[in-house]
Protein backbone atom coordinates (compact mmCIF):
# COMPACT_ATOMS: atom_id res chain seq x y z
CA UNK A 1 0.00 0.00 0.00
CA UNK A 2 3.04 2.25 0.47
CA UNK A 3 3.86 1.84 -3.03
CA UNK A 4 0.58 2.73 -4.04
CA UNK A 5 0.06 6.02 -1.53
CA UNK A 6 3.75 7.08 -2.86
CA UNK A 7 2.43 7.02 -6.51
CA UNK A 8 -0.90 8.76 -5.68
CA UNK A 9 0.59 11.29 -4.29
CA UNK A 10 2.71 12.26 -7.50
CA UNK A 11 -0.35 12.18 -8.93
CA UNK A 12 -2.77 13.88 -7.11
CA UNK A 13 -2.25 17.40 -5.34
CA UNK A 14 -4.53 16.76 -3.16
CA UNK A 15 -3.68 13.44 -1.70
CA UNK A 16 -3.66 14.32 1.83
CA UNK A 17 -7.66 15.70 1.53
CA UNK A 18 -8.52 12.09 -0.09
CA UNK A 19 -10.78 9.81 2.24
CA UNK A 20 -9.43 6.65 3.02
CA UNK A 21 -12.27 5.03 0.60
CA UNK A 22 -10.70 7.16 -2.13
CA UNK A 23 -7.80 6.22 -1.25
CA UNK A 24 -8.96 2.41 -1.20
CA UNK A 25 -10.70 3.20 -4.73
CA UNK A 26 -7.66 5.01 -6.21
CA UNK A 27 -5.29 1.65 -5.12
CA UNK A 28 -8.11 -1.37 -6.68
CA UNK A 29 -7.40 1.06 -9.87
CA UNK A 30 -3.93 1.07 -10.01
CA UNK A 31 -3.97 -2.33 -9.57
CA UNK A 32 -6.42 -3.09 -12.16
CA UNK A 33 -4.48 -0.99 -14.39
CA UNK A 34 -1.43 -2.91 -14.06
CA UNK A 35 -3.29 -6.27 -14.49
CA UNK A 36 -4.29 -4.29 -17.53
CA UNK A 37 -0.47 -3.72 -18.45
CA UNK A 38 0.10 -7.07 -18.50
CA UNK A 39 -2.68 -8.42 -20.55
CA UNK A 40 -1.75 -5.65 -23.57
CA UNK A 41 1.87 -6.31 -23.76
CA UNK A 42 1.20 -10.35 -24.26
CA UNK A 43 -1.71 -9.13 -26.81
CA UNK A 44 1.17 -7.05 -28.03
CA UNK A 45 4.04 -9.35 -27.62
CA UNK A 46 5.65 -7.26 -25.40
CA UNK A 47 8.69 -9.15 -23.29
CA UNK A 48 10.74 -7.91 -20.81
CA UNK A 49 13.82 -9.63 -20.42
CA UNK A 50 16.17 -10.85 -17.44
CA UNK A 51 18.64 -8.64 -18.34
CA UNK A 52 16.25 -5.50 -19.03
CA UNK A 53 14.61 -5.87 -15.91
CA UNK A 54 18.04 -6.16 -14.08
CA UNK A 55 19.30 -2.91 -15.90
CA UNK A 56 16.01 -0.90 -14.90
CA UNK A 57 16.06 -2.13 -11.53
CA UNK A 58 20.01 -0.83 -11.21
CA UNK A 59 19.00 2.40 -12.83
CA UNK A 60 16.23 3.10 -10.11
CA UNK A 61 18.30 2.13 -7.29
CA UNK A 62 21.32 4.57 -8.70
CA UNK A 63 18.78 7.27 -9.33
CA UNK A 64 16.92 7.22 -5.59
CA UNK A 65 20.25 6.65 -3.53
CA UNK A 66 18.94 3.17 -2.23
CA UNK A 67 21.92 2.24 -1.07
CA UNK A 68 20.95 -1.54 0.30
CA UNK A 69 18.61 -1.80 -3.18
CA UNK A 70 15.36 -2.81 -3.70
CA UNK A 71 15.10 -5.70 -1.07
CA UNK A 72 16.45 -2.92 1.63
CA UNK A 73 14.18 -0.74 0.21
CA UNK A 74 11.31 -3.59 0.83
CA UNK A 75 12.33 -4.36 4.61
CA UNK A 76 12.49 -0.76 5.17
CA UNK A 77 8.94 -0.09 4.89
CA UNK A 78 7.77 -3.65 5.70
CA UNK A 79 6.60 -4.38 2.25
CA UNK A 80 7.08 -7.53 0.03
CA UNK A 81 10.10 -7.73 -2.23
CA UNK A 82 8.02 -9.66 -5.02
CA UNK A 83 5.16 -6.90 -4.62
CA UNK A 84 7.96 -4.25 -5.10
CA UNK A 85 9.05 -5.75 -8.16
CA UNK A 86 6.09 -6.55 -9.76
CA UNK A 87 4.87 -3.34 -9.59
CA UNK A 88 8.15 -2.18 -11.18
CA UNK A 89 8.09 -4.63 -13.78
CA UNK A 90 4.39 -3.49 -14.82
CA UNK A 91 5.53 0.22 -15.12
CA UNK A 92 8.56 -0.90 -17.27
CA UNK A 93 5.69 -2.76 -19.53
CA UNK A 94 3.51 0.10 -19.67
CA UNK A 95 6.55 2.28 -20.56
CA UNK A 96 7.43 -0.25 -23.56
CA UNK A 97 3.68 -0.24 -24.78
CA UNK A 98 3.70 3.32 -24.69
CA UNK A 99 6.90 3.13 -27.08
CA UNK A 100 5.47 1.04 -29.21
CA UNK A 101 1.68 2.11 -29.64
CA UNK A 102 1.74 5.65 -28.99
CA UNK A 103 5.16 7.16 -29.38
CA UNK A 104 5.15 6.17 -32.82
CA UNK A 105 1.98 8.51 -33.88
CA UNK A 106 2.89 11.46 -32.04
CA UNK A 107 5.13 14.58 -33.99
CA UNK A 108 5.83 17.73 -33.16
CA UNK A 109 6.20 19.85 -35.75
CA UNK A 110 8.53 23.15 -36.50
CA UNK A 111 5.64 25.50 -35.77
CA UNK A 112 4.44 24.10 -32.82
CA UNK A 113 7.98 24.39 -31.81
CA UNK A 114 8.18 28.31 -33.11
CA UNK A 115 4.89 29.07 -31.53
CA UNK A 116 5.76 27.96 -27.88
CA UNK A 117 9.07 29.37 -28.41
CA UNK A 118 7.86 33.07 -29.14
CA UNK A 119 4.69 32.30 -26.58
CA UNK A 120 7.77 31.41 -23.95
CA UNK A 121 9.55 34.52 -24.90
CA UNK A 122 12.46 32.74 -26.02
CA UNK A 123 13.27 34.20 -29.56
CA UNK A 124 16.17 36.65 -29.42
CA UNK A 125 15.84 39.85 -31.27
CA UNK A 126 17.56 42.83 -32.10
CA UNK A 127 15.37 45.87 -31.67
CA UNK A 128 15.72 49.17 -32.38
CA UNK A 129 13.20 51.16 -29.85
CA UNK A 130 12.40 54.67 -29.99
CA UNK A 131 10.87 56.42 -26.69
CA UNK A 132 8.96 59.56 -26.67
CA UNK A 133 8.50 60.90 -22.98
CA UNK A 134 5.15 63.19 -22.48
CA UNK A 135 5.31 64.83 -19.35
CA UNK A 136 1.70 64.67 -17.60
CA UNK A 137 0.12 67.89 -15.42
CA UNK A 138 -3.49 66.82 -15.69
CA UNK A 139 -4.99 69.40 -13.26
CA UNK A 140 -8.74 68.86 -14.35
CA UNK A 141 -10.79 67.44 -17.01
CA UNK A 142 -10.18 69.62 -19.83
CA UNK A 143 -6.13 69.43 -19.47
CA UNK A 144 -6.70 65.19 -19.94
CA UNK A 145 -8.78 66.15 -23.11
CA UNK A 146 -6.10 68.12 -24.24
CA UNK A 147 -3.42 65.57 -23.39
CA UNK A 148 -5.41 62.82 -25.25
CA UNK A 149 -5.54 65.36 -28.53
CA UNK A 150 -2.38 65.84 -28.06
CA UNK A 151 -1.49 62.32 -27.97
CA UNK A 152 -3.83 61.60 -31.15
CA UNK A 153 -2.57 63.96 -33.00
CA UNK A 154 1.21 62.77 -32.59
CA UNK A 155 -0.39 59.07 -33.50
CA UNK A 156 -2.24 60.79 -36.38
CA UNK A 157 1.47 62.55 -37.80
CA UNK A 158 3.83 59.40 -36.97
CA UNK A 159 5.36 58.72 -40.79
CA UNK A 160 7.71 56.08 -39.76
CA UNK A 161 10.60 56.26 -37.58
CA UNK A 162 12.60 59.13 -39.54
CA UNK A 163 9.65 61.30 -38.70
CA UNK A 164 10.92 61.53 -34.79
CA UNK A 165 12.56 64.66 -35.40
CA UNK A 166 9.73 66.19 -36.73
CA UNK A 167 7.33 65.34 -34.39
CA UNK A 168 10.03 66.28 -31.36
CA UNK A 169 9.79 69.75 -32.79
CA UNK A 170 6.26 70.20 -33.38
CA UNK A 171 5.05 69.14 -30.01
CA UNK A 172 7.90 69.70 -28.12
CA UNK A 173 8.47 66.35 -26.86
CA UNK A 174 11.18 64.20 -25.01
CA UNK A 175 12.39 61.33 -26.76
CA UNK A 176 15.55 58.92 -26.97
CA UNK A 177 17.18 55.93 -29.08
CA UNK A 178 17.82 52.86 -27.57
CA UNK A 179 18.55 49.59 -29.21
CA UNK A 180 18.01 46.61 -27.14
CA UNK A 181 19.78 43.59 -28.21
CA UNK A 182 18.25 40.39 -26.09
CA UNK A 183 15.31 38.10 -25.69
CA UNK A 184 12.03 40.00 -25.42
CA UNK A 185 11.66 37.97 -21.92
CA UNK A 186 14.84 39.43 -20.76
CA UNK A 187 12.63 43.04 -20.74
CA UNK A 188 10.70 44.29 -17.92
CA UNK A 189 7.23 42.45 -18.19
CA UNK A 190 5.27 45.77 -18.99
CA UNK A 191 8.19 46.23 -21.94
CA UNK A 192 8.21 43.08 -23.56
CA UNK A 193 4.17 42.94 -24.25
CA UNK A 194 3.59 45.85 -25.72
CA UNK A 195 6.85 45.17 -27.82
CA UNK A 196 5.96 42.16 -28.65
CA UNK A 197 2.31 42.84 -29.39
CA UNK A 198 3.39 45.95 -31.99
CA UNK A 199 4.25 45.58 -35.34
CA UNK A 200 7.52 47.61 -36.83
CA UNK A 201 6.59 50.91 -38.02
CA UNK A 202 3.98 51.55 -35.24
CA UNK A 203 3.38 53.09 -31.51
CA UNK A 204 3.35 50.33 -28.70
CA UNK A 205 0.30 51.93 -26.65
CA UNK A 206 0.70 54.21 -23.87
CA UNK A 207 2.39 53.34 -21.00
CA UNK A 208 2.11 55.61 -17.91
CA UNK A 209 2.79 56.96 -14.51
CA UNK A 210 1.37 59.83 -12.58
CA UNK A 211 4.62 62.08 -14.00
CA UNK A 212 4.70 61.15 -18.13
CA UNK A 213 3.13 59.14 -20.29
CA UNK A 214 5.83 56.65 -22.76
CA UNK A 215 4.87 55.61 -26.21
CA UNK A 216 7.38 53.22 -28.30
CA UNK A 217 8.19 53.35 -31.82
CA UNK A 218 8.99 49.79 -32.90
CA UNK A 219 11.52 50.48 -35.77
CA UNK A 220 13.24 47.42 -36.71
CA UNK A 221 12.78 43.82 -34.98
CA UNK A 222 15.82 41.66 -36.10
CA UNK A 223 15.22 38.06 -35.60
CA UNK A 224 18.54 36.07 -34.44
CA UNK A 225 19.75 32.44 -34.64
CA UNK A 226 17.48 30.49 -32.23
CA UNK A 227 19.01 29.43 -29.34
CA UNK A 228 19.20 25.58 -30.07
CA UNK A 229 19.30 24.09 -26.23
CA UNK A 230 16.11 26.22 -25.77
CA UNK A 231 14.80 24.79 -28.82
CA UNK A 232 15.13 21.61 -27.54
CA UNK A 233 13.98 21.40 -24.97
CA UNK A 234 10.67 23.39 -25.67
CA UNK A 235 10.72 20.27 -28.63
CA UNK A 236 11.11 17.50 -25.74
CA UNK A 237 8.30 19.45 -23.57
CA UNK A 238 6.09 19.52 -26.26
CA UNK A 239 6.53 15.63 -27.04
CA UNK A 240 6.17 14.36 -23.75
CA UNK A 241 2.72 16.59 -23.24
CA UNK A 242 1.48 14.83 -26.21
CA UNK A 243 2.82 11.66 -25.11
CA UNK A 244 1.28 11.83 -22.00
CA UNK A 245 -1.62 12.97 -23.26
CA UNK A 246 -2.18 10.30 -25.70
CA UNK A 247 -1.10 7.45 -23.06
CA UNK A 248 -4.44 8.61 -21.11
CA UNK A 249 -6.28 8.26 -23.51
CA UNK A 250 -4.76 4.80 -24.91
CA UNK A 251 -5.51 3.55 -21.40
CA UNK A 252 -9.17 5.31 -21.20
CA UNK A 253 -10.12 2.64 -23.96
CA UNK A 254 -8.27 0.11 -22.30
CA UNK A 255 -10.14 0.32 -19.26
CA UNK A 256 -13.80 0.65 -21.67
CA UNK A 257 -12.58 -2.94 -23.43
CA UNK A 258 -11.00 -4.77 -20.37
CA UNK A 259 -11.77 -7.60 -19.63
CA UNK A 260 -9.88 -9.30 -16.39
CA UNK A 261 -8.51 -12.47 -17.01
CA UNK A 262 -8.49 -14.75 -14.45
CA UNK A 263 -5.42 -17.30 -13.03
CA UNK A 264 -7.98 -19.49 -11.50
Amino acid sequence: VFLFKKRLCQKNENFEKLSEKEIKSQVLKMLIDEKLYMQEAKKLGIELSKIEFEEALKEIEKRNNMKGGIKSFAKQYAISEDTVLSQIKSQIIWTKIIGTKVRPNINVSEREIDEAVENLGLKSYEVNIRQITIPVKLINEESLNAKAKEIDNIRKSFKGCESIAELKDKYKINYNERVVNSKLNDLDSQMRQVVARTPVGFFTPLIGDKNSFQMFMVCSKKLLDDNFKDREEVANKLMQNKIMQQAEYYLKEMRKNATIESNL
